[in-house]
């Protein structure tokens, strides 16, 4: 069993963090004794909590405005770009909008749309995602391209999507959201790995006339609007939990952490909930998938690598559960929340179970590789021995 990389963060260094924010909260108290100022203290500790989470929640929105004009299957240059180049060109577009969604209010919205998120979920989204859309019309070029029918909706068949959770039982580690891809074939994207020459094999199996570099950003699309929903969850019930737990000082630093640093801490997590959540296991029973899988080559694939992967199949299927049953999803977050901050000590445990998480998918992906090797030369070696056997007659 190859050691995982040492590029990757250990459950200790995903959760210092938190172990520093019980710290903060502790020193923050002691100083609230002699503080005459500790009520403004607090007020400036909530602002910030709500500050922060507005600032995700239209962060998130943003994405998912982009996903329903559905930018990526109806213009026609991300059909030839990497997808690294597909982020960038969202990161574009998020700023655009943010920026113009910025100006056209009278002051700095962000705490109050952290404050509306917490009291109305349904509400706040109900009235900022028409005022997103009316502004994505003026600014995005080819907007009313986002009106013509979808490439892939259109050309991709529908690909039945069993239910994995039977019999297991409840963990806060498992997510157990199944989802139906009948009607809204991107859900079947999270289950699928991003992999251009997968995809191309499989898409001829299918018959299917999308290019896999579509496909392939398509799933960087739902990716991204997936990290930020998540993202702006876990920022939430930190935050309450923190709320509840001590008035003075409730939002810690994790929650002001750029995406990026924020993402590097999540990593691990990730990975270890896509294993556990069997999400890029599901299309297993699917022949003609698993025989694609074993056309690639995944001996040589280091442990940061499988950890990008399984980070990103959660993140898709993230996106999608969102989209489906938010309540489900917030109850799940807030649950996990909670197991970590409750256990955080039990590193070993984590350990384990990331371990478990890298070597499953590394061996499973290698396996299939091996499994099309052996069918390839069963039927020559047995071939070969029927041949010798009739030598071997005409001898005698």
């Amino acid at each position: 069993m190859e050691e995982l990389d040492s590029s990757i963060p250990t459950m200790e260094k995903i959760l210092t963090i938190l172990r520093d924010a019980e710290e903060h909260n502790d020193k923050t108290l002691l100083f609230s004794e002699t503080n005459t100022n500790s009520i403004v203290d607090e007020e400036t500790s909530l602002c910030r909590f709500h500050t922060a989470l507005g600032a995700k929640l239209l962060n998130y929105q943003i994405h998912r405005l982009l996903n329903d004009l559905d930018i990526v299957g109806k213009y026609n240059g991300f059909e030839n770009i990497k997808p690294d180049t597909c982020e960038h060109i969202f990161k574009h577009y998020t700023s655009a909008l943010r920026e113009s969604y910025l100006r056209k209010q009278n002051s700095v919205p962000f705490a109050s749309l952290g404050e509306g998120f917490l009291l109305n979920p349904v509400q706040l989204n109900n009235k900022i995602r028409p005022q997103l859309n009316d502004i994505a019309s003026q600014i995005l070029m080819g907007y009313n391209d986002t009106k013509l029918p979808s490439k892939f909706s259109s050309n991709f068949p529908v690909i039945k999507l069993p239910n994995p959770f039977r019999g297991k039982v409840k963990h806060p580690l498992i997510f157990q959201k199944g989802l139906n891809a009948k009607g809204k074939p991107l859900n079947i994207l999270p289950f699928l790995l991003d992999d251009e020459h997968i995809l191309e094999d499989f898409l001829n199996k299918l018959r299917s006339s999308i290019l896999p570099k579509l496909i392939v950003n398509l799933m960087k699309a739902q990716e991204v609007e997936g990290r930020a929903a998540f993202q702006l969850l876990i920022t939430k019930h930190l935050g309450e939990f923190e709320l509840c737990k001590g008035p003075l000082e409730a939002v810690n630093d994790f929650n002001l952490k750029d995406d990026e640093e924020l993402e590097s801490h999540l990593a691990v997590l990730k990975a270890i909930v896509a294993h556990k959540s069997n999400i890029l296991t599901r299309l297993d029973s699917l022949r003609i998938y698993r025989s694609s899988i074993s056309k690639v080559d995944f001996s040589s694939l280091k442990s940061s690598e499988v950890m990008k992967l399984l980070g990103r199949s959660f993140d898709r299927y993230f996106s999608a559960c969102y989209r489906a049953d938010a309540k489900q999803c917030d109850f799940w977050v807030k649950d996990l929340v909670q197991f970590y901050r409750h256990n955080w000590s039990s590193e070993d445990f984590f350990e384990d179970m990331f371990a478990e998480s890298i070597n499953n998918l590394r061996e499973r992906l290698t396996s299939a590789t091996l499994q099309r090797l052996q069918e390839t030369w069963t039927p020559m070696l047995n071939y070969m021995t029927e041949d010798q056997r009739i030598n071997s007659r005409i001898k005698s």
